[in-house]
This record gives C-alpha cells, sequence and structure tokens, in this order.
C-alpha cells in the first residue's frame, strides 16, 4: 500500500473553508439594504382598474398576467405608470371596436409598454370613416 503514497504529493481534498467562495463584503451590504426595500406587487390593483377602465374581467389567478406585470415592475415601473398605461390606452381603443380588443395585459403590459406609457396624451384625430353620413 504505501507505494500508492506519496508524502510529496499535496492532498487532493481541500477543507469547506477553502471550497467555499469569498463573498465581497460591498456585494452583501448592498443586497442587505435592496432586499428589505422590495415592494409587494399591487397585482390586484392593477387588475382591478384595468377592469374598471376596460369592462372586461380580467383574472387575478391569471399567471401570464402577473407575469407581465412583474417584469414591468422588475424594470422599475410604478402603480402609476400602470394606471397612465391604462389610462391612455383606454381612452385611444375603448370605443374603437378594432382596437378595443387590445385592451387586456398581454397587449398593455407587454414589452411596449414604456412607449405606451410615454406616449402624449391627446384625443384620436376623427376621420370621415368615424362618422356615417349616409344617414
Amino acid at each position: 500500500m504505501r507505494e500508492f503514497e506519496d508524502s510529496s504529493s499535496e492532498p487532493q481534498t481541500r477543507s469547506i473553508e477553502e471550497q467555499t467562495p469569498v463573498e465581497d463584503p460591498e456585494k452583501t451590504e448592498e443586497s442587505a439594504v435592496i432586499s428589505p426595500m422590495k415592494k409587494q406587487i399591487p397585482y390586484a390593483e392593477i387588475l382591478a382598474y384595468l377592469n374598471e377602465k376596460t369592462g372586461k374581467n380580467f383574472k387575478l389567478s391569471s399567471i401570464k398576467t402577473r407575469e407581465l406585470i412583474q417584469a414591468r415592475y422588475r424594470e422599475g415601473f410604478t402603480l402609476e405608470d400602470f394606471n397612465r398605461v391604462i389610462d391612455l390606452k383606454s381612452a385611444d381603443w375603448k370605443s374603437d371596436p378594432v382596437w378595443n380588443k387590445f385592451l387586456r395585459p398581454e397587449t398593455l403590459f407587454g414589452t411596449k409598454f414604456e412607449s405606451y406609457l410615454n406616449q402624449k396624451e391627446g384625443k384620436k384625430k376623427l376621420t370621415e370613416e368615424d362618422f356615417n353620413f349616409d344617414e
């Protein structure tokens, strides 16, 4: 058995302390500061406001809807931002039969959320097609 032991070689295993990565104290302090400040995402308030403004009935239990809201919240958007997007797009699309179907979480809270948020308020420009002159 002694032929396999080499007294000059270092042991192949390291202690647990040696294997554990050293944490950067700055990162540890930073995460400690951020974690207590985590806000609860107001899913219920956002959906209640959407349902009120659109006259629809989107469910709080929808996983996809919650994921979309969570994604926007992680990007730093607030309840007020969600309400503004809902207000702007409801004003634009609610009375339009073609666009009304897009008043839904998938559209409003998706990847175009920020562009909807930055949209200038204004009334829809009416065209001749908006009026029925034949009556």
